[in-house]
């Protein structure tokens, strides 16, 4: 008998002894034996041979993540499997949600002053006294047509004849959003795609669609400014930003510097209503753009100018 053999045996009989109730012991052996056969078993076997022994591919990760877990967990002994489960995914939440708020309590406590090209409030976008602007960036509240209502008619009255504003929005709003931004008066001109390379969804968006991109719109006042084709589409690894400043953070920043660079000249002003972790203010940063933007969040507010201030001092 091959050690794959006795392996498959010892699966088999586990598998049997496991009631509708399963002891996170029993389970755990069961994963310990499965991680071992995964090592043995041919590459792109995997499947058919836990087909052969009554599994499923969903059932041997659970056991599997069982088995690297339990001797690191103090649950309480009598736990499921599926308690144990939903146990392990609140654990990995906290801790995540406790890391994020160190870093952002570290980034909100930096000292020091904006460089001058960029202005940060911390004020409601509707209360504050905008200049006239080259270009509107900004990623409003995706269910909220009221910020877009407002947003469409601020853009309208403060960008300069040939402006242009990029505006993020839900996949599932755009239809609505266009309608509120062309009625204020300014002109669609083509639908920019941020690709998640590595997007993973727990449920579909709008109840069936696995969405791996965020649209970005572009509209301009007047005549749209001349200039080289751009490409529409950025595909950008999510993972490498994630959203450690804000609960809404994209990882836009190298897409916005692509789109940005082809759309506004050195010096222009870019204004962001909805400056969130301050992403936008990076990106102008970096592009040589001045940047006017208010926040209403006073934590969110903290964290962005933080953030400004600390990518100042690494790259002043």
């Amino acid at each position: 008998m091959t050690e794959l053999q006795r392996l498959e045996l010892r699966v088999l009989e586990l598998v049997g002894s496991i009631n509708l109730r399963p002891t996170l012991d029993r389970a755990a052996e069961l994963g310990e034996v499965l991680v071992t056969a995964k090592g043995s078993v041919e590459h792109g076997q995997w499947l058919p041979w836990l087909k052969r022994v009554g599994l499923n591919d969903r059932s041997a990760r659970d056991y599997m993540t069982v088995f690297r877990e339990v001797g690191n967990r103090q649950p309480a002994a009598n736990m499921t499997i599926k308690q144990f489960l939903v146990y392990l995914r609140e654990t990995r939440i906290n801790g995540k949600r406790a890391e994020r708020e160190q870093v952002r309590a570290e980034v909100a406590g930096r000292l020091g002053k904006l460089p001058e090209s960029l202005t940060l409030v911390h004020k409601d976008c509707r209360k504050y006294a905008w200049p006239v602007l080259d270009a509107v960036v900004t990623d409003p509240p995706w269910a909220s047509m009221e910020c877009y209502r407002w947003l469409a008619t601020m853009a309208a009255d403060k960008l300069r004849d040939g402006g242009v504003m990029l505006l993020q929005v839900g996949t599932g709003y755009m239809a609505d959003v266009l309608r509120i931004v062309t009625d204020a008066g300014l002109t669609y001109r083509w639908t920019l795609a941020v690709v998640y390379a590595e997007m993973r969804r727990a449920k579909p968006t709008a109840g069936r669609y696995l969405s791996a991109w965020v649209p970005i719109l572009l509209f301009s006042k007047g005549e749209f400014p001349k200039g080289d084709a751009i490409g529409d589409v950025y595909t950008v690894r999510k993972e490498r930003e994630g959203k450690q400043l804000h609960d809404w953070q994209q990882p836009v920043v190298e897409p916005l510097k692509y789109w940005l660079a082809r759309l506004v000249v050195p010096g222009s002003l870019v204004g962001d209503p909805f400056a969130g972790s301050g992403t936008t203010g990076v990106v102008c940063r970096e592009l040589a753009l001045r940047w006017v933007a208010t926040e209403k969040d006073h934590k969110a507010y903290e964290v962005a100018r933080g953030r400004l201030i600390g990518d100042s001092s690494r790259t002043s």
